[in-house]
Protein backbone atom coordinates (compact mmCIF):
# COMPACT_ATOMS: atom_id res chain seq x y z
CA UNK A 1 0.00 0.00 0.00
CA UNK A 2 1.55 3.24 -0.50
CA UNK A 3 2.21 6.28 1.30
CA UNK A 4 -0.63 8.24 0.13
CA UNK A 5 -3.23 5.78 0.42
CA UNK A 6 -1.70 5.02 3.99
CA UNK A 7 -2.43 8.74 4.70
CA UNK A 8 -5.49 8.76 3.47
CA UNK A 9 -6.85 5.81 5.86
CA UNK A 10 -5.49 7.95 8.67
CA UNK A 11 -7.45 8.67 11.89
CA UNK A 12 -4.99 10.73 13.96
CA UNK A 13 -5.92 13.89 12.20
CA UNK A 14 -2.06 15.37 12.57
CA UNK A 15 -0.51 15.06 9.13
CA UNK A 16 -2.04 17.67 7.58
CA UNK A 17 -0.71 20.24 10.22
CA UNK A 18 2.75 18.81 10.02
CA UNK A 19 3.02 19.68 6.17
CA UNK A 20 2.14 23.68 7.28
CA UNK A 21 4.43 23.05 10.15
CA UNK A 22 1.62 24.40 12.65
CA UNK A 23 -0.32 21.75 15.72
CA UNK A 24 -4.16 21.56 16.22
CA UNK A 25 -4.53 24.54 18.08
CA UNK A 26 -3.52 27.18 15.51
CA UNK A 27 -5.86 29.88 14.22
CA UNK A 28 -7.22 30.34 10.80
CA UNK A 29 -4.84 33.19 10.60
CA UNK A 30 -1.61 30.86 10.68
CA UNK A 31 -2.48 28.46 8.36
CA UNK A 32 -2.91 31.23 5.61
CA UNK A 33 0.46 32.44 6.78
CA UNK A 34 2.25 29.37 7.02
CA UNK A 35 0.41 28.29 3.85
CA UNK A 36 1.47 31.26 1.56
CA UNK A 37 4.96 31.35 3.32
CA UNK A 38 5.58 27.81 2.63
CA UNK A 39 3.65 27.51 -0.60
CA UNK A 40 6.14 30.74 -2.06
CA UNK A 41 9.51 28.49 -0.97
CA UNK A 42 8.07 24.91 -2.61
CA UNK A 43 6.85 26.65 -5.73
CA UNK A 44 7.37 24.84 -9.02
CA UNK A 45 7.81 27.68 -10.44
CA UNK A 46 10.88 29.21 -7.89
CA UNK A 47 12.51 25.17 -7.88
CA UNK A 48 12.51 24.52 -11.11
CA UNK A 49 15.80 22.08 -10.81
CA UNK A 50 14.17 20.14 -7.46
CA UNK A 51 11.76 17.40 -8.74
CA UNK A 52 9.93 17.16 -5.42
CA UNK A 53 8.83 20.75 -4.95
CA UNK A 54 5.89 20.23 -7.45
CA UNK A 55 4.68 17.10 -4.80
CA UNK A 56 5.67 19.38 -1.86
CA UNK A 57 3.49 22.19 -3.25
CA UNK A 58 0.54 19.74 -4.22
CA UNK A 59 0.77 18.69 -0.48
CA UNK A 60 0.38 22.36 0.87
CA UNK A 61 -2.28 23.22 -1.45
CA UNK A 62 -4.22 20.10 -0.11
CA UNK A 63 -3.73 20.88 3.40
CA UNK A 64 -4.79 24.45 3.04
CA UNK A 65 -7.56 23.41 1.35
CA UNK A 66 -8.82 21.20 3.76
CA UNK A 67 -7.55 23.47 6.95
CA UNK A 68 -9.05 26.70 5.10
CA UNK A 69 -12.83 25.08 5.56
CA UNK A 70 -14.12 24.91 8.98
CA UNK A 71 -16.42 22.24 7.96
CA UNK A 72 -13.70 19.78 6.34
CA UNK A 73 -11.23 20.94 9.59
CA UNK A 74 -13.78 19.69 11.82
CA UNK A 75 -14.23 16.68 10.28
CA UNK A 76 -10.43 16.30 9.94
CA UNK A 77 -9.86 16.89 13.34
CA UNK A 78 -12.70 14.29 14.25
CA UNK A 79 -12.39 11.66 11.80
CA UNK A 80 -8.75 12.11 10.16
CA UNK A 81 -8.07 11.25 6.75
CA UNK A 82 -10.59 8.87 6.33
CA UNK A 83 -13.39 10.88 7.61
CA UNK A 84 -12.35 13.37 4.74
CA UNK A 85 -12.36 10.22 2.46
CA UNK A 86 -15.93 9.40 3.45
CA UNK A 87 -17.09 13.08 2.97
CA UNK A 88 -15.60 12.64 -0.57
CA UNK A 89 -17.63 9.59 -0.92
CA UNK A 90 -20.95 10.23 0.64
CA UNK A 91 -20.96 14.04 1.33
CA UNK A 92 -20.06 16.22 4.31
CA UNK A 93 -23.47 15.71 6.19
CA UNK A 94 -23.36 11.97 6.14
CA UNK A 95 -19.76 11.40 7.65
CA UNK A 96 -21.25 11.34 11.41
CA UNK A 97 -24.12 8.94 9.88
CA UNK A 98 -21.56 6.56 7.84
CA UNK A 99 -19.06 5.81 11.30
CA UNK A 100 -22.24 5.12 13.22
CA UNK A 101 -23.48 3.00 11.22
CA UNK A 102 -20.26 1.45 10.17
CA UNK A 103 -19.42 0.65 13.78
CA UNK A 104 -19.33 -2.74 15.27
CA UNK A 105 -22.49 -2.52 16.98
CA UNK A 106 -24.40 -1.40 14.06
CA UNK A 107 -22.47 -4.30 12.08
CA UNK A 108 -23.61 -6.57 14.83
CA UNK A 109 -27.19 -5.33 15.16
CA UNK A 110 -27.49 -5.49 11.19
CA UNK A 111 -26.45 -9.07 10.84
CA UNK A 112 -28.50 -10.20 14.28
CA UNK A 113 -31.63 -8.39 12.32
CA UNK A 114 -30.80 -10.38 8.99
CA UNK A 115 -30.28 -13.89 10.61
CA UNK A 116 -33.67 -13.09 12.37
CA UNK A 117 -35.98 -11.37 10.03
CA UNK A 118 -34.25 -13.74 6.48
CA UNK A 119 -34.71 -9.87 5.43
CA UNK A 120 -31.19 -8.92 4.12
CA UNK A 121 -32.30 -5.31 3.65
CA UNK A 122 -29.91 -4.77 6.88
CA UNK A 123 -26.92 -6.44 5.06
CA UNK A 124 -27.23 -4.39 1.97
CA UNK A 125 -27.39 -1.23 3.80
CA UNK A 126 -24.46 -2.68 6.19
CA UNK A 127 -22.86 -3.05 2.72
CA UNK A 128 -23.76 0.09 1.16
CA UNK A 129 -22.09 2.24 4.37
CA UNK A 130 -19.32 -0.34 4.46
CA UNK A 131 -18.31 -1.31 0.80
CA UNK A 132 -19.83 1.68 -1.45
CA UNK A 133 -17.50 3.72 -3.61
CA UNK A 134 -19.12 6.64 -3.56
CA UNK A 135 -18.24 7.70 -7.02
CA UNK A 136 -21.32 8.35 -8.27
CA UNK A 137 -21.42 11.57 -5.88
CA UNK A 138 -21.88 14.59 -7.99
CA UNK A 139 -18.81 16.79 -7.62
CA UNK A 140 -20.78 20.32 -5.72
CA UNK A 141 -20.87 22.88 -8.09
CA UNK A 142 -17.78 25.75 -7.78
CA UNK A 143 -15.89 22.72 -5.82
CA UNK A 144 -11.69 23.78 -6.23
CA UNK A 145 -9.09 21.29 -7.01
CA UNK A 146 -6.60 20.98 -3.99
CA UNK A 147 -4.22 20.86 -6.30
CA UNK A 148 -5.15 24.30 -8.73
CA UNK A 149 -1.94 26.61 -9.71
CA UNK A 150 -1.67 29.87 -7.67
CA UNK A 151 1.27 31.72 -9.50
CA UNK A 152 4.04 32.89 -6.88
CA UNK A 153 3.29 36.76 -7.82
CA UNK A 154 0.06 35.80 -5.87
CA UNK A 155 1.41 34.41 -3.03
CA UNK A 156 4.03 37.15 -2.71
CA UNK A 157 0.95 39.76 -3.11
CA UNK A 158 -0.78 38.10 -0.44
CA UNK A 159 2.31 38.42 1.59
CA UNK A 160 2.94 41.47 1.48
CA UNK A 161 -1.20 42.30 1.85
CA UNK A 162 -0.91 40.32 5.47
CA UNK A 163 2.05 42.69 6.21
CA UNK A 164 0.20 45.53 5.80
CA UNK A 165 -2.66 44.56 7.20
CA UNK A 166 -0.58 43.82 10.91
CA UNK A 167 1.15 47.03 10.18
CA UNK A 168 -1.97 49.14 9.78
CA UNK A 169 -3.87 47.18 12.23
CA UNK A 170 -4.24 49.72 14.87
CA UNK A 171 -4.54 53.04 12.27
CA UNK A 172 -6.82 54.82 10.65
CA UNK A 173 -9.91 53.05 9.06
CA UNK A 174 -9.61 52.32 4.64
CA UNK A 175 -10.78 55.14 2.70
CA UNK A 176 -14.28 55.53 2.54
CA UNK A 177 -16.82 54.42 -0.16
CA UNK A 178 -17.57 56.89 -3.05
CA UNK A 179 -20.81 57.61 -1.74
CA UNK A 180 -18.66 58.76 1.49
CA UNK A 181 -16.32 60.60 -0.22
CA UNK A 182 -15.70 64.41 0.86
CA UNK A 183 -16.87 67.02 -1.34
CA UNK A 184 -14.62 69.81 -2.89
CA UNK A 185 -14.05 72.84 -0.66
CA UNK A 186 -14.59 75.12 -3.65
CA UNK A 187 -17.44 73.18 -5.39
CA UNK A 188 -19.75 72.26 -2.29
CA UNK A 189 -21.64 70.14 -4.82
CA UNK A 190 -19.02 68.35 -6.07
CA UNK A 191 -16.91 64.92 -5.20
CA UNK A 192 -13.05 64.94 -5.28
CA UNK A 193 -12.67 62.21 -7.95
CA UNK A 194 -9.35 63.11 -9.60
CA UNK A 195 -5.78 63.96 -8.57
CA UNK A 196 -3.76 66.23 -9.42
CA UNK A 197 -0.57 65.30 -10.30
CA UNK A 198 0.90 68.92 -11.21
CA UNK A 199 -0.05 70.04 -7.36
CA UNK A 200 -0.16 67.03 -5.70
CA UNK A 201 -3.06 67.12 -4.08
CA UNK A 202 -6.85 65.74 -4.75
CA UNK A 203 -9.46 68.06 -6.15
CA UNK A 204 -13.21 67.87 -8.40
CA UNK A 205 -13.73 67.86 -11.90
CA UNK A 206 -14.64 71.06 -12.03
CA UNK A 207 -11.71 72.92 -10.53
CA UNK A 208 -9.97 70.73 -13.91
CA UNK A 209 -12.56 72.59 -16.39
CA UNK A 210 -13.15 75.73 -14.78
CA UNK A 211 -10.74 75.70 -11.32
CA UNK A 212 -7.51 76.64 -10.21
CA UNK A 213 -6.32 73.04 -11.59
CA UNK A 214 -7.40 73.69 -15.89
CA UNK A 215 -3.83 74.00 -16.85
CA UNK A 216 -2.39 71.26 -14.47
CA UNK A 217 -2.55 67.51 -15.26
CA UNK A 218 -4.42 65.21 -13.81
CA UNK A 219 -5.10 61.63 -13.20
CA UNK A 220 -8.46 59.55 -11.79
CA UNK A 221 -8.18 59.52 -8.43
CA UNK A 222 -8.51 55.58 -7.98
CA UNK A 223 -5.49 54.87 -10.30
CA UNK A 224 -3.15 57.40 -8.80
CA UNK A 225 -4.55 55.72 -5.11
CA UNK A 226 -3.92 52.17 -6.47
CA UNK A 227 -0.50 53.36 -7.53
CA UNK A 228 0.22 55.11 -4.74
CA UNK A 229 -1.19 52.43 -2.48
CA UNK A 230 1.52 49.64 -4.44
CA UNK A 231 4.21 52.06 -4.16
CA UNK A 232 3.83 52.08 -0.38
CA UNK A 233 3.34 48.53 0.11
CA UNK A 234 6.42 48.11 -1.90
CA UNK A 235 8.16 50.18 0.53
CA UNK A 236 6.55 48.53 3.45
CA UNK A 237 7.84 45.20 2.32
CA UNK A 238 11.63 46.99 1.60
CA UNK A 239 11.25 48.22 5.07
CA UNK A 240 10.51 45.07 6.51
CA UNK A 241 13.00 43.46 4.65
CA UNK A 242 15.83 45.61 6.01
CA UNK A 243 14.13 45.66 9.38
CA UNK A 244 14.84 42.21 9.19
CA UNK A 245 18.35 42.47 7.89
CA UNK A 246 19.01 44.98 10.69
CA UNK A 247 17.58 42.40 13.31
CA UNK A 248 19.73 39.55 11.90
CA UNK A 249 22.52 42.03 12.09
CA UNK A 250 21.14 43.08 16.09
CA UNK A 251 21.89 39.30 16.70
CA UNK A 252 24.58 38.76 15.09
CA UNK A 253 26.12 41.62 17.59
CA UNK A 254 24.71 40.37 20.63
CA UNK A 255 26.20 36.57 20.11
CA UNK A 256 29.95 38.92 19.25
CA UNK A 257 28.85 40.69 22.99
CA UNK A 258 28.44 37.06 24.33
CA UNK A 259 31.59 35.42 22.70
CA UNK A 260 33.72 38.14 23.41
CA UNK A 261 32.15 38.12 27.67
CA UNK A 262 32.63 34.12 27.52
CA UNK A 263 36.06 34.73 26.36
CA UNK A 264 37.02 37.11 28.76
CA UNK A 265 35.96 35.20 31.33
CA UNK A 266 37.84 32.21 30.13
CA UNK A 267 41.24 34.13 30.16
CA UNK A 268 40.22 35.50 33.80
CA UNK A 269 40.28 31.98 35.02
CA UNK A 270 42.94 30.92 32.78
CA UNK A 271 45.02 34.03 34.33
CA UNK A 272 44.29 33.34 38.29
CA UNK A 273 44.64 29.54 37.51
CA UNK A 274 48.32 30.75 36.34
CA UNK A 275 48.89 32.62 39.20
CA UNK A 276 47.56 30.64 41.61
CA UNK A 277 49.98 27.76 40.17
CA UNK A 278 53.19 30.47 40.18
CA UNK A 279 51.80 31.60 44.06
CA UNK A 280 52.10 27.81 45.13
CA UNK A 281 55.21 27.36 43.42
CA UNK A 282 56.84 30.85 45.61
CA UNK A 283 55.00 29.46 48.54
CA UNK A 284 57.12 26.11 48.10
CA UNK A 285 60.16 28.24 47.50
CA UNK A 286 59.99 30.23 50.43
CA UNK A 287 59.40 27.43 52.35
CA UNK A 288 62.17 25.16 51.13
CA UNK A 289 64.80 28.32 51.60
CA UNK A 290 63.22 28.88 55.17
CA UNK A 291 64.39 25.86 56.04
CA UNK A 292 67.88 26.07 54.62
CA UNK A 293 68.55 29.10 56.34
CA UNK A 294 67.26 27.81 59.53
CA UNK A 295 69.49 25.25 59.28
CA UNK A 296 72.82 27.09 57.92
CA UNK A 297 71.85 29.26 61.05
CA UNK A 298 71.47 26.08 63.65
CA UNK A 299 74.86 24.71 61.96
CA UNK A 300 76.89 28.44 63.11
CA UNK A 301 75.10 28.87 66.22
CA UNK A 302 76.18 25.26 67.49
CA UNK A 303 79.92 25.97 66.20
CA UNK A 304 79.83 29.13 67.61
CA UNK A 305 78.69 28.02 71.09
CA UNK A 306 81.31 24.53 71.22
CA UNK A 307 84.06 27.46 70.09
CA UNK A 308 82.25 29.72 73.61
CA UNK A 309 82.39 26.74 75.59
CA UNK A 310 85.96 25.94 74.93
CA UNK A 311 87.22 29.30 75.90
CA UNK A 312 85.09 29.45 78.74
CA UNK A 313 86.56 26.47 79.66
CA UNK A 314 90.46 27.59 78.90
CA UNK A 315 89.51 30.35 81.22
CA UNK A 316 88.70 28.89 83.84
CA UNK A 317 91.69 26.64 83.84
CA UNK A 318 93.86 29.46 83.34
CA UNK A 319 92.26 31.15 86.48
CA UNK A 320 92.66 28.11 88.71
CA UNK A 321 96.56 28.02 87.93
CA UNK A 322 96.93 31.86 88.24
CA UNK A 323 95.11 31.16 91.80
CA UNK A 324 98.02 28.29 92.53
CA UNK A 325 100.44 30.35 91.46
CA UNK A 326 99.32 33.34 93.63
CA UNK A 327 98.86 30.99 96.81
CA UNK A 328 102.52 29.68 95.65
CA UNK A 329 104.48 33.02 95.40
CA UNK A 330 103.31 33.59 99.25
CA UNK A 331 104.95 29.93 99.99
CA UNK A 332 107.79 30.86 102.49
CA UNK A 333 109.33 27.91 102.34
CA UNK A 334 111.69 26.81 99.41
CA UNK A 335 111.58 23.90 99.43
CA UNK A 336 107.98 23.54 99.55
CA UNK A 337 107.68 26.83 97.18
CA UNK A 338 110.10 24.92 94.49
CA UNK A 339 108.10 21.31 94.86
CA UNK A 340 104.85 23.42 93.78
CA UNK A 341 106.52 26.07 91.27
CA UNK A 342 107.25 23.39 88.87
CA UNK A 343 103.78 21.69 88.00
CA UNK A 344 102.60 25.51 87.34
CA UNK A 345 105.62 25.90 85.36
CA UNK A 346 105.14 22.81 83.05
Amino acid sequence: MSEQRQRALSTSGEALYQVLGLDKNCTHDDIKKSYRKLALKHHPDKNPENPDAAEKFKELNNAHSVLSDVTKRNIYDKYGSLGLYVAQQFGEENVNTYFMLSSWWAKGLFAICGLLTGCYFCCCLCCCFNCCCGKCKPRAPGEEDPESYVSPEDLEEQIRTDSERVLFRSSKPAPQSTDDQPMCEVHEDEKINIYCLTCSTPTCSMCKVFGAHKDCEVEPLKSVYQVQKTELTDSIAMMMGNQDRTQGIISQLEETCHAIEENGRRQKAQLCEKFDHLYAIMENRKTEMSLKVMAEQEEKLNYIRRLKRKYEDHVETVTKIVESGIQTMEEPEMVVFLQTAKPLLQ
